[in-house]
C-alpha cells in the first residue's frame, strides 16, 4: 500500500465515529467534565476498605462538598452506602453496594464488547502485531528527533499553524496511556 492510501486511511479511522465513542466511554478523565459518579464507583471497588469521603475528594481532586453530592445521588441509587467507622461512630465511611459493583460490571462488559466487535475482524496474532505497529508509528511521530525533522520541511506559516495544532494535541491523545497488560495491547486507560 502507498503511503499516500495509508495516509488517508488513518485519517478515515481518526473520524470514525464508532471509535471516538468507544474512547470517551473508556475512560473519562480526557473529558472536560470527568463523570465523577463512575470514577468514584471505581475507586470504592478497587479498596479493600470502606473510604472518607475526604479521601475520595483527595484522590479525585474536588471539593468534598462536591464529593457529598455525588455520595448523595449514588446513595439514591443504592449504588454507595454511608457506613460508620467502628473505631470511631464520628467518622463516616462510604462502601460500595453490590448495585454498584454491578452497574460497573455492566459498564465493562458493554465496553468490552464493544471493543471485540471493533477488533474482531484480525486474529490474536493481528492484533498484536498492529499494536507493535501503531506503538511504533505514535513513538516515531511523538519524538523530538521527528519533530525536528518535520519542522525542517515547513515554511514559517507552516510551522505556525503546526505548533497551533500541536499546542492543542493534550485534546487529541496525550491523555491516553498504555500499559503493557492492555486488553488488545495499545488501548489500555485508567479505570477511575
Amino acid at each position: 500500500m502507498e503511503q499516500n492510501n495509508i495516509l488517508e486511511n488513518l485519517t478515515e479511522l481518526m473520524r470514525q465515529p464508532s471509535l471516538w465513542f468507544t474512547m470517551m466511554t473508556r475512560n473519562d478523565e480526557h473529558r472536560q467534565r470527568p463523570n465523577n459518579q463512575r470514577r468514584l464507583l471505581r475507586i470504592l471497588s478497587t479498596s479493600d476498605q470502606p473510604i472518607t469521603a475526604g479521601t475520595i475528594a483527595d484522590i479525585l481532586n474536588i471539593r468534598p462538598a462536591s464529593v457529598t453530592q455525588i455520595i448523595k445521588k449514588l446513595e439514591d441509587e443504592n449504588r454507595v452506602e454511608r457506613i460508620k467507622d467502628q473505631q470511631d461512630a464520628r467518622i463516616v465511611l462510604i462502601k460500595i453496594t453490590q448495585k454498584g459493583r454491578d452497574f460497573l460490571n455492566q459498564l465493562d462488559l458493554t465496553r468490552n464488547k464493544i471493543e471485540d466487535e471493533i477488533f474482531n475482524i484480525f486474529t490474536d496474532e493481528e492484533q498484536i502485531q498492529f499494536g507493535k505497529q501503531l506503538e511504533q508509528l505514535n513513538n516515531h511521530l511523538n519524538s523530538t528527533e521527528f519533530d525536528k525533522q518535520f519542522m525542517a520541511h515547513l515554511s514559517e506559516q507552516q510551522r505556525a499553524q503546526f505548533n497551533e495544532i500541536k499546542n492543542r494535541n493534550h485534546y487529541f491523545g496525550h491523555h491516553l496511556h498504555r500499559t503493557p497488560n492492555s486488553r488488545h495491547n495499545f488501548t489500555n486507560h485508567p479505570r477511575f
